[in-house]
């Protein structure tokens, strides 16, 4: 069983895209089944709820962007099927892999990059990814997805 992760507050983002679309997906949760947020930190994996999600949606990659506060928009694309001869959709688990380390990925870049907002710098004396959870995604445009991410609370 999973230890829950105290968060501080929410990591401020500017909703891409133009609000709720005719055939929308809905937003997914890392959640442990019991209507509780699981508080996946971006510095381990989650654990294996041992499920598929399943989406109409059939493309091979999505792309996740991240508006992190005093920064530009960051996008990077993820598989979200494997690699079968009859590509399936991956494990909840595997997609929540996949967001944290495309997540990782652009707070390296956010690290090296001016920050408008000192209070939500990312770097080594900053905000790191040990810090941040990943909380949820949200379906923004076809093929296109927004996390939501938490900030831990610093003991």
């Amino acid at each position: 069983m999973s230890q829950s992760v105290h968060i501080e507050r929410e990591i401020p983002q500017t909703r891409y895209g133009n609000g709720i679309r005719s055939g929308q997906l809905e937003t997914i949760y890392f959640d442990t089944g019991i209507s509780q947020i699981l508080n996946v930190p971006l510095e381990r994996s989650p654990p294996d709820w041992g499920c598929q999600w399943t989406t109409t949606e059939c493309a091979q990659k999505w792309s996740v962007r991240v508006h992190w506060p005093g920064y530009d928009v960051l996008t990077r694309q993820i598989n979200v099927k494997d690699h079968a001869r009859t590509p399936q959709p991956v494990s909840k688990h595997k997609l929540g892999q996949r967001v944290a380390k495309a997540i990782q990925n652009i707070m390296e870049e956010l690290a090296v990059t001016q920050c408008k907002s000192p209070e939500w710098r990312v770097g080594p004396d900053a905000i790191r990814p040990e810090d941040v959870v990943l909380l949820g995604l949200h379906n923004i445009s076809q093929g296109s997805w927004q996390p939501s991410l938490g900030l831990k609370r610093r003991w």
